[in-house]
C-alpha cells in the first residue's frame, strides 16, 4: 500500500502539472490537487518507514528465539 501511494501521488503531481487547464491556486505556482499530491507522496514514505521498521523488528525478534 505505501507503494502504491508513492506512485499514485508521484504520477498524479505529473499529471496535474501537465494539464491544460489551469486551476486556481492557493500555493503559488501549484495547484491544490498537487499539494494534495505532495502530502500523500509524504504520508506513503512515513508508512513505508514505518512498515520498514516494524519488518525489521519482527525479525529480529523471530531469530532471537
Amino acid at each position: 500500500m505505501p507503494v502504491y501511494l508513492i506512485l499514485y501521488s508521484v504520477g498524479r503531481f505529473c499529471v496535474e502539472f501537465l494539464r491544460g487547464d489551469h486551476n486556481p491556486t492557493t500555493f503559488g505556482i501549484l495547484s491544490d490537487q498537487q499539494v494534495l499530491c505532495i502530502v500523500t507522496l509524504l504520508a506513503g514514505v512515513v508508512l513505508f518507514l514505518i512498515l520498514q521498521q516494524w519488518s525489521r523488528s519482527q525479525t529480529a525478534e523471530k531469530t532471537a528465539r
